[in-house]
């Protein structure tokens, strides 16, 4: 083809564009005589017209084909008519023309070799929106089959080998936005791929000489991608149907759809009455229940409590427990029943009768008892009407159950020669069905009487009434220092001798053993204290052996140094019976038990002894 016949069909290309826009503009002017309405959000065209110009690169992903031949980036444009046939769905068909200078490697060449070129695509395409044909905008993809004429320049590409266009099928995608300006206008923006058999345009397939071109044989291809912007011409408006005549609302205080009105319900709320007061004990249980009526059928009545006037936190359904532990008095509760624009009050009074402790008294008696003694305790106590029967309890030193016992408390048995006493306070505690609790108190004290006590015997020599040194200080160190810190103390001395103490002498060896141990007590001389005789109780028993016999101290040898032949030999078993029996009673003890006979000592008698040596 040479450079005259290009330029021919270059025109027929041209004419055939302008023809279609003067067409689309004609459409533009009928359209605007009709227009009545410039909202796209309802209304919709059924026939779109667009004109567009962009720029289009080839070798989209390729590369050049086997490195011999490449079309330039350049300009196109073109124009598209769309059928709107369904709400999101439309065909479409158009052309576009391109400028792609085509680059060819001379054989043995080292650049490519830039000839004038051109390409004419036509296609039709389902193009499938993502928002019906209403919208302002409309995102859309497309796909469909086209045909694309590749022209070469009007140069020989080989001296005397002319060039033909290259004709082939082609695929047409894309992505794009369409958006709706007005009842008339509207702008779309495309991504449009195609991908098409790569044109031979009358070269060789292979290399010749150098300096000559050629297209290698085999299946090669175009890819290309074109982004444009256009101009689109609405064609075929539809208006949007009118609006509805509004129905008129109806009046104020009816409901419905005019002319059916008919009256609100009005709620009116009537507290019929609350069920379940009564009088109680603290802590006791008082339900509530209120009863109401009077709201509309698809209201739900709110409720509240309150006591004395305040509203009570959570307390909010039909029925409500009146708190009562801690209160006392008589308390109002009310409830108050509520829907909108209605309302109705009611309340009831509640007594709250306090808790109060139990009473209870307490005594002992006898308050005072000796040691070994036991005590019935008995208090009495009533219970408070909200407390309900008491049940006692009894707490202190020596208390079991409900009886004191004496000889549970501790005493200083070690020291009986003088009277101890202590003083407990015993506890009882009445506890109600509330658990409360009320207590007294009562002393009770106990006394432990002195005893008399036996000391050690003093030991005598066979047929001898002489004290020893050995019972001197038993006389002296022992019983004195007992005697001075009991002023109202007695001494008994018993007088004892063995049986084979015989003859007249003998006869009285019981008695003065007896007389001079009171001697050595009351001479008052030399070592002697001066012990008032009145204090001193005696009696002589003869070889009469009733009592144990305690020679403990004196009955052996010691360690107190005595007079020569004074000494109590350990061999000397009859030594123990030849002894005075020494008693301590303390004031307020009482005689020893098995002791008879005993009598005031002679004080003559002792006196005229002075202090035995």
């Amino acid at each position: 083809m040479n450079k005259r016949s290009d330029l021919r069909t270059h025109r027929w290309r041209t004419a055939v564009l302008a023809i279609t826009a003067a067409l689309a503009f004609t459409g533009i002017a009928s359209a605007e005589d009709k227009k009545t309405d410039t909202n796209v959000a309802t209304g919709y065209s059924t026939l779109d017209m667009s004109i567009f110009a962009g720029w289009q690169w080839f070798q989209i992903g390729q590369g050049t084909s086997a490195g011999t031949h490449k079309f330039s980036p350049s300009g196109a444009w073109g124009e598209r008519l769309t059928e709107n046939v369904h709400k999101y769905l439309s065909i479409e068909e158009g052309i576009q023309i391109g400028y792609n200078h085509l680059n060819l490697f001379p054989v043995g060449g080292k650049s490519f070799t830039i000839q004038p070129a051109s390409s004419s695509l036509l296609y039709g395409a389902g193009v499938w929106h993502f928002t019906p044909r209403e919208s302002k905008l409309r995102p859309f993809v497309m796909l469909g089959p086209g045909y694309i004429w590749y022209h070469p320049g009007g140069n020989t590409f080989i001296p005397g080998v002319g060039t033909s266009n290259g004709n082939r099928t082609a695929l047409v995608y894309g992505i794009g936005l369409k958006v709706n300006g007005n009842r008339n206008f509207g702008v779309r923006f495309d991504l449009t791929g195609m991908r098409s058999g790569t044109p031979r345009f009358g070269l060789p397939g292979v290399p010749g000489a150098v300096g000559t071109y050629y297209i290698p044989n085999g299946e090669l291809h175009e890819s290309s991608l074109t982004a444009s912007v256009g101009l689109v011409f609405r064609m075929r408006y539809h208006e949007p149907p009118a609006p509805p005549v509004p129905t008129p609302p109806c009046p104020a205080g009816t409901t419905g759809t005019f002319p059916n009105c008919t009256p609100i319900p009005v709620a009116k709320v009537v507290v019929d009455g609350i069920s379940g007061a009564e009088n109680v004990c603290a802590g006791g249980d008082v339900r509530l229940t209120a009863t109401a009526h009077g709201w509309l059928p698809n209201q739900t009545p709110s409720y509240q409590w309150m006591i004395d006037g305040s509203p009570v936190a959570g307390a909010t359904s039909a029925s409500f427990n009146v708190p009562t532990a801690g209160a006392s008095g008589t308390k109002s509760v009310s409830v108050k029943v509520s829907v909108p624009d209605s309302s109705d009050s009611k309340s009831v009074s509640v007594t709250i009768k306090p808790l109060t402790p139990p009473t209870i008294r307490f005594g002992v008696s006898p308050s005072t008892v000796a040691y070994g003694a036991t005590i019935p305790l008995a208090a009495t106590a009533q219970g408070s009407e909200c407390g309900g029967p008491a049940t006692i309890r009894y707490s202190g030193e020596g208390v079991s159950g409900t009886t004191f016992d004496s000889k549970a408390l501790s005493f200083d048995m070690s020291n009986r020669l003088k009277a101890q006493s202590r003083t407990v306070h015993l506890t009882a505690t009445a506890t109600d069905q509330k658990n409360q609790t009320a207590s007294a108190g009562a002393d009770v004290t106990v006394t432990l009487t002195p005893v008399a006590r036996r000391l050690d015997d003093v030991v005598f020599q066979s047929m001898s009434s002489r004290v020893n040194n050995c019972g001197k200080r038993l006389l002296l160190e022992e019983l004195t220092p007992l005697l001075r810190a009991d002023p109202g103390a007695k001494v008994i001395l018993i007088g004892h001798r063995d049986a084979s103490e015989k003859g007249k002498i003998a006869a009285k060896l019981d008695e003065q053993r007896v007389l001079n141990s009171a001697a050595v007590l009351s001479a008052g001389k030399g070592i002697c204290p001066s012990l008032d005789l009145s204090r001193v109780m005696v009696n002589w028993v003869g070889t009469e052996q009733g009592s144990d016999t305690r020679p403990a101290l004196c009955g052996s040898s010691t360690n107190v140094k005595e007079k020569g032949g004074q000494a109590i030999k350990e061999s000397d078993k009859k030594a123990q019976y030849r002894r005075v029996e020494v008693w301590i009673v303390p004031s307020g003890a009482d005689m020893p038990a098995g002791i008879s006979g005993l009598k005031e000592a002679p004080a003559k008698d002792i006196q005229a002894k002075g202090c035995p040596k």
